[in-house]
């Protein structure tokens, strides 16, 4: 099956108080269709910098990005992004009106607009609170309602920057089974960056482990098959951990 993106020898680096760092190096994978892909590594190592090339926020001094077979540069509507911030929405906007506006910037109708943000607004549970504003809303339903709207423009792939970070651990257990449901349901292709194993084992198909600074892709491991409930989870996750604390 062709990829539907592809990071192909990525190198990014940045100037900090007067001096230039390579953050990434020669970074390669690529991602197939319905695949879900976790981004692991040790904090600082670049996992959010790789997302952010990937989104089109940064320029990388060399390499591309190619979304289906596309050269992709800069942000488009192919790439939907959920980040890490409750705080995503636009505060003047209700629920459902955060979507619309999505929805409508890729070039929709208003009476589509309006019916395909209905309908991720009650994929995602929330039908009750779509005239509620993000300052009505828990942390929980604003990542929800961010989901949604990232989901809605229908992109080909859907990158999410640790969205679940903020939310306690019970809400976090909650949303990640959500996320899991919706992508069965969407059929969505998906990038994930996360420091949690956990996470990463819950919801993954496969995990890129990053190595320490300038990055590189240390190994991806192959999840696909693991048990969540049996041994193939606990033998997982202690490879991973041996390749975190190498």
């Amino acid at each position: 099956m062709e990829a539907i993106l592809v990071a192909d020898r990525l190198k990014v680096g940045y100037r900090v108080d007067g001096t230039f760092r390579v953050a990434l190096d020669d970074v390669s994978f690529e991602i197939r269709p319905q695949e879900r892909v976790m981004l692991i590594g040790a904090s600082g190592c670049g996992k959010s910098t790789l997302l952010k090339t990937i989104a089109g926020f940064i320029t990388p001094m060399s390499g591309e990005v190619r979304v289906r077979g596309v050269s992709s540069p800069g942000p488009g509507p192919d790439r939907g992004v959920v980040f890490q911030e409750l705080d995503q929405l636009f505060p003047w906007k209700t629920a459902i009106d955060n979507i619309r506006y999505a929805v409508r910037a890729v070039g929709r109708s208003k009476a589509a607009a309006t019916e395909t943000s209905e309908r991720y607004l009650d994929l995602m549970g929330l039908s009750t609170a779509a005239g509620l504003y993000p300052h009505q809303l828990s942390g929980g339903m604003k990542q929800r309602v961010a989901i949604a709207r990232a989901l809605a423009i229908e992109p080909a792939i859907l990158l999410m920057d640790e969205p679940f970070a903020a939310l306690d651990a019970l809400t976090r257990q909650r949303l990640q089974a959500e996320l899991r449901r919706v992508m069965d349901q969407t059929k969505s292709t998906l990038l994930f960056v996360t420091h949690s194993i956990d996470e990463a084992l819950r919801l993954g198909d496969r995990i890129i482990v990053l190595g320490d600074s300038p990055s590189h892709v240390q190994e991806i491991v192959d999840v696909s098959t693991r048990d969540l409930d049996g041994p193939g989870f606990e033998t997982a996750e202690r490879h991973l951990r041996e390749l975190l604390t190498s």
